[in-house]
């Protein structure tokens, strides 16, 4: 008599294999031109692995109205290092943006990463509301409130300052981690 075995976990594997596979060999465009409809401008966004200079960090802040931000850098522009966009760090973006469904993952990384960049120092009430809009804008964009949630608390629990991590809150900021 022959078994029958559970192949679930083989099928979920090998699904989510495809999806990688197939977001990693498309064409997409990584740089692509965003528009704020309301003020008429535009900016290019940076590409994953793309280093943000000061200059390019105020220019995204000013086109979201980060306003807070905006005049944070420009306080004291040399309080802060550039850095490297990684995307949604330690997750492969475009596949994970596939599979949650979700196509402006990379966009509503790049607004969390630019809030964490020149989040304030030590204050953790901007941090959770950083994460809270976050999470906001996953739902927003589609993700489901399982994957939004598996999201937020990843930046929750792997976003501490104390970290001193690349994608640590406040990770451009020249005195932190000294």
């Amino acid at each position: 008599m022959m078994k029958h075995r559970n192949h679930l976990p083989s099928l979920l594997l090998v699904s989510i294999t495809a999806v990688c596979l197939a977001s990693c060999a498309s064409k997409v465009e990584y740089a692509k031109i965003a528009e704020n409809n309301e003020e008429n401008t535009q900016v290019i966004l940076p590409e994953i692995g793309q280093t943000i200079s000061t200059r390019k960090a105020l220019e995204l802040c000013r086109y979201y109205d980060f306003s807070e931000l905006v005049r944070r850098i420009e306080d004291d522009p040399g309080n802060y290092n550039e850095w490297v966009f990684d995307g949604c760090s330690m997750t492969p973006t475009i596949a994970l943006g596939n599979l949650i469904n979700v196509p402006s993952l990379t966009e509503i990384c790049l607004k969390h990463d630019l809030a964490y960049a020149y989040g304030d120092p030590g204050n953790s009430n901007e941090r959770k509301q950083v994460d809270q809009r976050f999470y906001k804008n996953l739902t927003e964009a589609g993700a489901s409130e399982f994957a939004a949630k598996a999201l937020y608390y990843s930046v929750r629990n792997g976003g501490h300052e104390n970290l001193c991590l690349s994608f640590s809150w406040a990770y451009a900021n020249d005195k932190r981690c000294q």
